[in-house]
């Protein structure tokens, strides 16, 4: 929770987001720089994000 992280929405796309916890029970609040959060998203899975390195 609070972390940078890669997220899958169930039945939707993969995004990189900060994860926060949702109004209910195994629902989740996406947050991002550029763009408004996302409110009570059920997800398919999640990943922490360890490194993040330029080409």
């Amino acid at each position: 929770m609070g972390k940078l992280c890669v997220v899958q929405v169930k039945d939707g796309p993969t995004l990189l987001k900060t994860l926060k916890r949702g109004s209910r029970k195994n629902f989740f609040r996406l947050e991002s720089w550029n763009a408004p959060p996302r409110e009570d998203v059920k997800l398919a899975w999640a990943a922490r994000v360890i490194d993040i390195r330029p080409r």
